[in-house]
């Protein structure tokens, strides 16, 4: 009886470990909402505002239902700066890695617009920038 115990709880525990693994991303008629954590890019850029280029990374959370336009939140920080620096990124970006043939390599590569808050210096920055992500 304590064996049965014992496997039935092990079993339970793993169940739940492996549904807890999945992503946590939903289908609805107003588009894919989430946080594909398998989909996480890096991304760089240029902040046209601040006259900085960035680096860092990006998660695509809102994709549209026919895949034209995909919302990303993100961490970043600029390449010229005195200290570490870690700001809050935001884009919307259109995925060409299905349109160009010779990109089909990619998983995702986006050509963003692009909002981020610089709190060291108190402003806020918009720019362009550029996503991939290389996993199949």
């Amino acid at each position: 009886m304590k064996r049965l115990l014992v496997i039935s709880l092990l079993s339970v525990v793993a169940l739940s470990f492996k549904a807890n693994a999945e992503p946590l991303v939903w289908d609805t008629p107003a588009g894919r909402i989430g946080l594909p954590f398998e989909s996480t890019e890096a991304l760089i850029g240029y902040d046209a505002v601040l006259k900085q280029a960035i680096g860092g990374f990006s998660l695509p959370v809102y994709t549209t239902p026919k895949d034209i336009l995909h919302f990303h939140v993100g961490a970043v920080a600029p390449w010229q700066s005195n200290g570490p620096t870690v700001e809050p990124y935001l884009g919307a970006g259109h995925d060409f890695a299905r349109e160009i043939p010779i990109l089909a390599d990619y998983k995702s590569v986006h050509l963003n617009v692009f909002g981020r808050y610089a709190a060291h210096q108190g402003k806020a920055g918009v720019g362009i920038s550029f996503s991939y992500s290389f996993v199949k």
